[in-house]
């Protein structure tokens, strides 16, 4: 009988242990997708600044440094 309680009681024990462990892993995952949710929407404010600021004209750009090139030769 007191093989049984033993056992019994070791068994209790690890599923209340379990249990704490899925409740804290449960918490730090949640806490995990907060601050990926906040990664993401900071990443969609950066690209919608970025989307709305024009490119440098690189084609001009391109044949005034081949100019200076070809005038120093």
């Amino acid at each position: 009988m007191t093989w049984v309680l033993l056992f019994g009681g070791i068994a209790l024990l690890a599923i209340i242990l379990y249990a704490f462990l899925g409740v804290w892993l449960w918490r730090r995952v949640k806490a995990l997708f907060l601050e990926l949710e906040a990664a993401v929407d900071k990443l969609e404010a950066v690209s919608a600044d970025l989307g709305e600021v024009d490119p440098p004209d690189r084609s001009r750009r391109t044949a005034e440094v081949g100019q200076r090139a070809g005038s120093k030769a």
